[in-house]
């Protein structure tokens, strides 16, 4: 699968310490539903990485997770980069969960009239 390169914002502590082929690993065990997110977005930063991932595949879980392919990423990253969070949630603390696992996701989902809220399905 071609990889693109992808250009992001993120938080200037993070430097150094993301590498495009650990993402592409984090990434392949999100794509098989194995992946951490972040259950918040850092948000953009004044540090600018370039990672190369196939932009495809990208779009395609960011679209499922409804959110923008640079904050899947930034999640994504965060969740390995800043998992102290992560451990003290573990560990009992009374924080909500900061990381959210995913299930296998879908090559393409398929929307029946019925489950359209406009077509007067689900939430009608």
């Amino acid at each position: 699968m071609p990889k693109d390169s992808i250009h992001l914002r993120c938080p200037l502590s993070w430097r150094g310490r993301v590498r495009s082929r650990q993402v592409r690993k984090w990434f392949r065990k999100l794509e098989e539903g194995q992946g951490l997110l972040s259950s918040s977005d850092p948000g953009p930063g004044p540090l600018e990485l370039s990672i190369r991932l196939p932009r495809g595949a990208l779009k395609r879980i960011a679209v499922l997770r409804r959110t923008s392919g640079t904050a899947l990423l930034r999640r994504l990253i965060a969740a390995h980069v800043q998992p102290s969070s992560w451990r003290a949630w573990k560990s009992g603390s009374k924080n909500s969960e900061p990381h959210a696992r995913l299930s296998r996701i879908p090559r393409r989902v398929t929307l029946s009239a019925s489950s359209r809220p406009e077509c007067g399905g689900m939430n009608a």
